[in-house]
């Protein structure tokens, strides 16, 4: 047994259709090869999007540091108490550098803005 194809042609412009759809999404056209009556070109304009930035080096560096540095104090502080000295003096500079992370990218932004 053939299984169905998930796309076809259009018989007049040739465009991909997907299989859901009995009209030509490019020309109005049916799997026949018949004009649908009730389709219409769209005569609204193209919208352009903006370009869209991709994220700074400060984001990916508060992801990298301050979210997982986050994550681990919380869960250290709620599963036992920091009575232990070398585990409180390796998680207390991660937060405090995570923090400093923090504040400079939001003066970063902040003064990029100007």
């Amino acid at each position: 047994m053939t299984q169905p194809k998930s796309i076809w042609n259009c018989p007049k412009c040739n465009a991909e259709v997907d299989a859901g759809f009995d009209v030509c999404w490019a020309c109005g056209t049916g799997r026949d090869g018949t004009p649908d009556p009730n389709f219409a070109v769209s005569t609204a304009p193209i919208v352009e999007v903006d370009h869209v930035d991709p994220p700074s080096p400060w984001m990916a560096l508060l992801l990298l540091v301050f979210l997982p540095a986050l994550v681990i104090y919380g869960t250290v502080k709620l599963a036992f108490p920091l009575r232990e000295r070398r585990l409180q003096s390796v998680i207390r500079p991660l937060i405090l550098v995570a923090f400093l992370l923090l504040i400079g990218f939001l003066l970063y932004k902040f003064v990029a803005r100007l």
